[in-house]
């Protein structure tokens, strides 16, 4: 089936966002109105500089636009999401578009109500690229073949080529996978890719000009039927931000959000914390911290 409106009625304001801003953040909302409010009071905490925040929030419960500071808004014309599966990157494209049909920005950051800023983080004024995992800070031997660029001559057989060189088919080919997904083959032809590029969702930084051929692309991507249910956020943005930093000669720095992949994808140990405050530099938030805002994390940050 193609995407689905949730068709719910929040307060929102009377106007709309405008301006220039030196970053967008958006997020993704599934869980209640507390929650959201307890994201902007983090990222007002710690986010330096000019930005302007834009939740997709599908949540049950009703939510009011003006509880939220002035920086933050709803986008108005929500989807139903699923963990997993394309509808994350088409809400994640929601958000963008809202921004792109309102205001200017120099980069935009994608997040989730997962992720929780642990120190300050100063928006970048120039161009910016992060689209590379912590993953090696937390095991130095970890193999990260299924998300560095991949030539995309090997589109269609990817999961294929991975796995005979004694690694894991990844997003490429676990439940139908990128190798399956031809109408997204197409479009990154189309612009003339000669790579994919995989990285976590969250946490992601990339220009303006990025965003606007993501937020079109998916446009296009939209009325096609979901059938395809591998998790499309993990490969579709950084194979984008890849060529662009690719044409721009621009760095590739780690994501903002730090991810365990494998020990600690729930962080619920204050332990764990300090340890990144410690010894990981790059690290501003950490994720995925658990929705319970009684947990010790969300009380402390």
């Amino acid at each position: 089936m193609p995407i689905e409106y949730t068709n719910r009625f929040n307060t929102y304001r009377n106007t709309l966002p405008s301006d220039h801003y030196d970053m967008v953040i958006v997020s993704l909302a599934h869980q209640n109105a507390a929650m959201v409010k307890w994201q902007a009071s983090n990222l007002g905490r710690f986010i330096r500089g000019s930005f302007l925040w834009i939740v997709h929030y599908n949540g049950e419960e009703h939510i009011n636009e003006n509880d939220l500071p002035p920086w933050a808004w709803l986008v108005r014309d929500t989807i139903k999401t699923m963990h997993g599966g394309v509808t994350l990157l088409h809400a994640i494209g929601k958000a963008m578009k809202f921004a792109l049909d309102t205001v200017t920005f120099i980069n935009c950051m994608t997040l989730t109500m997962g992720c929780v800023f642990i120190r300050p983080y100063q928006v970048p004024t120039k161009e910016t690229i992060c689209a590379e995992t912590h993953e090696t800070f937390f095991n130095k031997d970890a193999n990260l073949l299924h998300t560095s660029p991949i030539p995309i001559e090997l589109l269609g057989r990817t999961s294929e080529w991975l796995v005979s060189l004694g690694h894991f088919a990844w997003q490429y080919g676990c439940r139908g996978g990128l190798d399956a997904d031809i109408e997204t083959h197409t479009i990154f032809r189309r612009r003339g890719f000669e790579f994919t590029k995989g990285c976590q969702l969250i946490g992601q930084v990339f220009p303006y000009t990025v965003a606007k051929m993501i937020s079109h692309d998916l446009m296009i991507l939209s009325v096609r039927p979901f059938d395809i249910t591998y998790c499309q956020d993990e490969l579709f943005i950084s194979t984008y931000s890849f060529w662009y930093s690719y044409e721009k000669d621009l760095p590739i720095g780690k994501t903002i959000v730090a991810t365990n992949w494998e020990k600690m994808y729930e962080v619920n140990d204050m332990s764990y914390i300090h340890y990144i405050l410690s010894t990981n530099p790059d690290a501003y938030a950490v994720s995925k911290v658990p929705d319970d805002l009684n947990n010790s994390i969300r009380i402390c940050f």
